[in-house]
C-alpha cells in the first residue's frame, strides 16, 4: 500500500500511515472488509482521494482495491488491546473526510477530524465542534510525556467560556463525557436562539 511519488513529504506520510483490519460501509449499503490503510484525506494530495483496502480474499495475491471516497459512508476499524476498545467508528461528515465522532446532537457534533487509531484511549490531541458546516477548535495541541486527562478538561472549560460565555469549573462535571454533552446542549440552545431571532 505504498506510493512511489508524491508532493513533498506527503508520500512519506502516506506510506507510513497505519493499516488495520476493518469494514468499509458503502453508501449503497454494501460492505467490504479487509486491511484498510488509515490515510487522512488531503485535497492537495491526489493519492488520498481513494481509500486503499486489501480485501481478505485478495491477501494471498496482495491485490489492493482503491475505493473512491465519495462512495464511502463510514468505516469501522477493529482496534487492538492497546486501545482498549473492540472497534472504532469513523463517519463521513464533510465530503471525502472520515472523522471519529465523540458526541453528536441533532444539529451539531464533536469529532476528532482525523482518520487514525488513537493509542491513548479516550485522549486526543485534536477535537473540534462541527456546527452549521463550520469547525470550531476545542483542543488542538501536542502533549509531551504522559498525557493527563486534566489537560483536556482545562481546554474544554476554556472552550465553554470562549464559545458560550459561561464560567464553568472542572469540578462542575463528573467526566469528559458530561463536558462534551454540555457543550452540545449549549450549542443547540444557541442555534435555537439564533433561529428564533431570525423569525422575529
Amino acid at each position: 500500500m505504498h506510493v512511489r511519488k508524491g508532493d513533498g513529504n506527503g508520500a512519506k506520510d502516506y506510506n507510513q500511515s497505519q493499516v488495520a483490519a476493518g469494514i468499509i460501509y458503502l453508501k449503497g449499503h454494501d460492505t467490504i472488509s479487509g486491511l484498510i490503510k488509515l490515510i487522512t484525506y488531503d485535497k492537495r494530495l491526489f493519492y488520498t482521494e481513494k481509500l486503499p483496502i486489501l480485501k481478505w480474499g485478495d491477501i494471498d495475491d496482495y491485490k489492493i482495491t482503491k475505493l473512491d471516497r465519495y462512495k464511502v459512508d463510514s468505516v469501522r476499524i477493529y482496534t487492538d488491546t492497546v486501545n482498549h476498545y473492540p472497534s472504532t467508528l469513523f463517519i463521513q461528515v464533510e465530503p471525502m473526510s472520515l472523522w471519529r465522532p465523540i458526541a453528536v446532537s441533532k444539529n451539531a457534533g464533536i469529532y476528532v477530524p482525523w482518520f487514525f487509531i488513537s493509542r491513548t484511549g479516550k485522549t486526543f490531541s485534536n477535537i473540534i465542534l462541527y456546527s452549521q458546516g463550520k469547525k470550531y477548535r476545542i483542543v488542538n495541541r501536542f502533549f509531551y510525556g504522559d498525557i493527563k486527562v486534566k489537560h483536556y478538561r482545562h481546554s474544554l472549560v476554556r472552550f465553554m467560556q470562549r464559545r458560550f460565555g459561561v464560567h464553568k469549573k472542572i469540578k462542575d462535571f463528573q467526566n469528559e463525557e458530561e463536558m462534551f454533552n454540555y457543550i452540545l446542549q449549549q450549542e443547540e440552545i444557541s442555534l435555537a436562539n439564533k433561529k428564533t431571532t431570525k423569525c422575529q
